[in-house]
């Protein structure tokens, strides 16, 4: 095996940690600069937000520089086989990181879809009707970001979620209007199987969104509404890992979120 493919296996094997990519930035930098480069100026942009610091403007340039005009030759050729035309997929320290498809077309072809890219993020549609047989699926247990919104999911689908044994590194829930309410919220602040998770997304829900201190469903109509259900999920759930850590839409990026003792994660 080249030296080449044995970093590009390693990404695959373990798509977490940081030094693989590098390893297969050092590998592919004498054939194809343009990627090496990208992947160092991602990976420099991801680690000044993990330190909560504004990244550095060349940093940010060199990556869309080399973004630009190269981005299919990177996609592992999921790029020809994503359902959806121009094919819904979003790169992260260099690589395909985020996959948009339905919730049925992911069952059939998740492996496929991994073998392919390091991909850690999902956001799925259609979910309504595979719910069981989606959050029983064992591939789940590699992914950090699960983007729901909008799937009709209710409480019955909150419960699931919470669950479900696959979801133990999932970073960053979003259950944006699917009509949850107090059970489902419940259900998922008291779960015993979701020790990672960092970041819930609940807006425009049968229950205030906690993690604010207006409802945002009434602002979009009528100006903000004050509410206290920050305050009072917090006074429910003391010491709750995914409260209140977003304002407005400044929804921090999955790779840029910190563990339960501060560390950062991938």
């Amino acid at each position: 095996m080249s030296l080449l493919r044995a970093a590009e296996h390693a990404v695959l094997r373990d798509p977490w940690p940081d030094a693989p990519r590098l390893a297969f930035a050092d590998a592919v930098a004498a054939t194809d600069p343009d990627r090496a480069a990208y992947i160092r100026a991602q990976l420099a942009v991801l680690g000044a937000e993990r330190a909560g610091k504004k990244p550095k403007a060349g940093d940010v340039s060199a990556s869309n520089k080399a973004y630009r005009g190269n981005w299919s030759r990177w996609t592992g050729g999921l790029d020809a086989v994503l359902p959806d035309s121009p094919p819904k997929l979003a790169f992260g320290r260099g690589f395909v990181e985020q996959v948009s498809a339905t919730a049925a077309w992911l069952l059939d072809h998740a492996p496929d879809v991994f073998a392919r890219a390091p991909v850690l993020d999902l956001r799925v549609t259609e979910l309504e009707g595979h719910e069981e047989a989606f959050f029983d699926a064992p591939w789940l247990s590699r992914i950090r970001a699960l983007w729901l919104a909008e799937n009709a999911l209710g409480d019955a689908g909150a419960r699931r979620i919470a669950a479900s044994p696959f979801l133990e590194r999932i970073r960053l829930l979003d259950l944006a209007f699917n009509g949850i309410g107090e059970d489902g919220l419940d259900a998922l602040a008291t779960s015993k199987t979701l020790p990672s998770l960092r970041v819930v997304l609940l807006r425009g829900n049968r229950v205030p969104d906690p993690n604010y201190e207006t409802d945002q469903q009434e602002a979009l109509s009528w100006g903000p509404i004050a509410t206290d259900a920050s305050a009072a999920f917090l006074k429910r759930y003391p010491g709750c890992p995914w409260i209140g850590h977003y304002a407005g839409d400044a929804v921090p990026r999955p790779g840029a979120l910190h563990d339960a003792a501060g560390g950062r994660l991938p």
